[in-house]
């Protein structure tokens, strides 16, 4: 995969590499059938956010992920792919758009919660 500059854990980088290109569908066998979208990237997102915080994984290494990614991309005809850059641009404090994805995304779980303690 890629060389990790820090040699720190190299296990840990590919394992996570290697994670982020098959949910980009870089090594997925049906990379064409799959679909892509602003829904599936969120949780792409928030997949991130939790191996950056579990695993000390820096953002110099996500992004030679999705630029590996890109590259294999131009060459496969991807038709629809996440964007980091675009997603860190976009927001002043993406990790917190990130955790607000999550709560979103679990918002009725939660409301089913508080109801079924309080019934």
């Amino acid at each position: 995969m890629i060389s990790n500059k820090n040699q720190k854990s190299i296990g840990t980088y590919n394992s996570f590499c290697t994670k982020l290109l098959k949910n980009l569908g870089h090594i997925s066998k049906n990379h064409k059938n799959t679909s892509k979208s602003h829904y599936h990237c969120n949780i792409l997102y928030n997949w991130i956010y939790n191996s950056k915080k579990n695993h000390d994984i820096s953002d110099d290494f996500i992004n030679d992920c999705f630029e590996e990614h890109s590259r294999m991309g131009k060459t496969m005809h991807y038709n629809y792919s996440c964007d980091y850059n675009v997603h860190n641009m976009l927001y002043e404090e993406p990790m917190n758009m990130t955790l607000l994805n999550i709560f979103e995304s679990n918002i009725e779980t939660i409301g089913n919660t508080l109801n079924d303690e309080q019934g």
